[in-house]
Order: C-alpha cells, then structure tokens, then sequence
C-alpha cells in the first residue's frame, strides 16, 4: 500500500508531482480527448479533466521489481466533469439498477475484455471460478490477455450475498482496522 500525504506548497510545483492544477507537459504532448457525439449526431472531441501528474522518480523506491518506468511524467486525465459538479457536460455516466438474488455473480468490465472475447467465453469463466472472485477476475484477464486483446483490460467481479452470508462487521469497518490498527 501507498499512502499519499499532501501539503500546500511554497512555490509553483513545475516538474513535480502534484494533483489537479495545469499539467506541465511537453508542447508536443497534446491534450487528452474523449470524441463525443451530440444530439444532432455531431461528433467533436471534449477535453479530459486533469487529475494529477506523478514524476516517476518519486514512485521508484516503491517499485524494487523495476515494472514502472522510473524517469520521466505520468500524467492521468479522466471524464469526471459530472463528479466534479459540471451538469452540463456532454459525458454523462450511465446509471442502472439490476435486481439481483444471493448467489448471483456480477462482473463489471472494459472493452478491453467484452471487445476480444466471446460471450460465451466469458460465461464459461465466471462459470468455473464463480466461488472465487479474484481467480475469476484473474481468469477474465488471462482470457483476454490470450486473445492478443490490445486495450487495457480492467475486469471486477463479485458475488452477491444473502443476509446470513455477509460479515458481521461492515468493509468500511474492516478496512479502517486494518488501515489504523
């Protein structure tokens, strides 16, 4: 685990790690871009919110293994102007309820897995690991990981509990002991 302590700083924090602001990129680095079509079936490009920058240096003594370049900038923009409180963004997220019963298995995922693999492909790996969770979602990654899938893969998957089968203790509970005991 990384914990992330902030400050306010003394100067401008150029070429440094730091959340929200301006990114200080390089003039050729264009401005990230979500294409969005309008109601009229206009399509145009909408800029992405700047989230934070983080100078590889600082994450290198967390990384012994070398799997994160440790020169240069990451930079992480995001579509959450409607989180942030812009109503009127063209990105507007999608909300639903789904009805579930315990049991059930509920796998949230990109196109980086849904646009390589099959459904059925899918259903047969929930179907196999569906009472362990996290070799599900590792199983979901290698499926699309072996399809020669291009896109970034983010897979969730989880199980619905009845009443009976849930911890006495809240995760939020459970989390907060183990972040401060």
């Amino acid at each position: 685990m990384i914990r992330i302590e902030t400050h306010l700083a003394d100067s401008p924090l150029t070429g440094q790690s730091k959340w929200w602001g301006e990114p200080d990129m390089p003039e050729e680095l264009n401005w990230p871009t979500v294409m969005v079509r309008d109601e009229d079936g206009e399509s145009y490009d909408d800029p992405l919110t700047f989230v934070c920058q983080i100078r590889c240096a600082d994450i290198a003594p967390f990384d012994p293994h070398e799997l994160l370049p440790h020169e240069g900038m990451l930079y992480f923009f995001a579509a959450i102007d409607y989180f942030l409180g812009d109503f009127d963004t063209p990105l507007q997220p999608d909300f639903a309820s789904v009805d579930t019963a315990s049991g059930n298995t509920l796998l949230l995922c990109s196109d980086g897995l849904c646009g390589y693999c099959t459904d059925e492909q899918i259903a047969q790996t929930l179907q196999d690991s569906r009472n362990n969770t996290a070799a599900c979602a590792d199983g979901l990654v290698q499926l699309a990981l072996d399809a020669d899938g291009q896109d970034n893969i983010c897979v969730a998957v989880a199980t619905v509990l009845s009443n009976d089968d849930a911890p006495r203790e809240s995760w939020l509970k459970r989390l907060m002991k183990k972040l401060f005991n």
